[in-house]
């Protein structure tokens, strides 16, 4: 299966990125840094462009893993450590104070739990972000096919999850958030945007 436009260039995707998220990721990075705070092991699975990088405070250091080959040299490039590596590797995460799983679990779907789980067993603190409300899809608007279209040459297509998986991701609201969450206990949750369309979960 192949990526879309903004899977194939790390440029192309961050700009895109923040066209779509109009300034929430500033936001959400800033916010996460703030949680991770000074002097601690960062290690980011499903990274991407690793944009958490140019936000952590003094004294960490970073580890990301990403599929993405264009992403990773991309990485590498700006002296990141950056790795391609399949997130499901579990017994060769590195050790770490935090693990971040930042707009991974809608890629990911039906193996998002699982992700969440292993990795808590392997940190201190698990930090996961992502959409709320998942992919904006409106069935009375919008054929499906058109929408497939757009997703395939310039939406979120990673080309590996395909849509129709992707498309299960979302919540209707902070009560069916928590529940989904339940099971990992979660120390708190963080609601960005006008909408809360996002949130950021410590566990």
């Amino acid at each position: 299966m192949k990526s879309s436009v903004s899977y194939k260039f790390a440029r192309t995707y961050n700009i895109l990125i923040s066209i779509v998220d109009r300034g929430i990721s500033e936001k959400k990075f800033l916010r996460i840094a703030e949680i991770i705070g000074k002097n601690k092991k960062v290690f980011e699975i499903g990274c991407g462009t690793a944009f958490l990088a140019d936000y952590l405070k003094q004294g960490c250091s970073y580890i990301g893993w990403d599929l993405n080959k264009n992403f990773v040299d991309d990485c590498c490039k700006r002296g990141l450590e950056v790795f391609q590596k399949n997130i499901f590797d579990f017994d060769d995460y590195p050790d770490n104070d935090v693990i971040v799983i930042s707009d991974v679990l809608h890629h990911i779907i039906p193996r998002d739990k699982e992700l969440i789980r292993e990795a808590k067993e392997r940190t201190k603190k698990l930090i996961v972000t992502e959409p709320r409300t998942g992919l904006k899809f409106n069935s009375k608007r919008t054929p499906f096919c058109v929408y497939e279209i757009f997703d395939k040459f310039l939406g979120d297509n990673d080309g590996i999850n395909p849509l129709a998986q992707r498309i299960k991701w979302g919540f209707a609201d902070e009560e069916e958030l928590h529940e989904y969450l339940q099971e990992f206990s979660p120390k708190k949750i963080i609601f960005l945007g006008k909408n809360k369309e996002k949130f950021i979960a410590i566990l």
